[in-house]
């Protein structure tokens, strides 16, 4: 299997459009983690109501917004377990699956 590196030189149009789908993730992922919502299923809950109410939420993809609650719950999970680990408790963590699908 061969890897290859692209070096790309965006446009002006490009950098601003990439610009502004980060800065629309980064205001998700604060206002997420600022409801305090606990379960996966409550953040796209929240996010489903959010779309309706914030109108320029439906111009990036709601695949790049579903991800985002994804996102909060694996570093949810990660800090339950190096809390474990940094608490002298160095055996293997278990965490049920339902907490965190997908994760190992």
């Amino acid at each position: 299997m061969y890897g290859y590196k692209f070096r790309l030189y965006p446009n002006n149009i490009v950098v601003a459009r990439l610009g502004a789908t980060l800065e629309g993730s980064r205001w998700l992922y604060n206002y997420l983690l600022s409801r305090n919502l606990r379960s996966r299923d409550d953040m796209q809950f929240a996010l489903t109501e959010l779309k309706e109410n914030e109108s320029w939420l439906k111009l990036y993809h709601s695949k790049m917004l579903q991800m985002i609650p994804h996102q909060i719950d694996g570093a949810r999970w990660m800090e339950i377990r190096l809390h474990k680990l940094i608490d002298g408790k160095i055996k293997q963590v278990t965490i049920p699956r339902g907490l965190v699908d997908g994760m190992p």
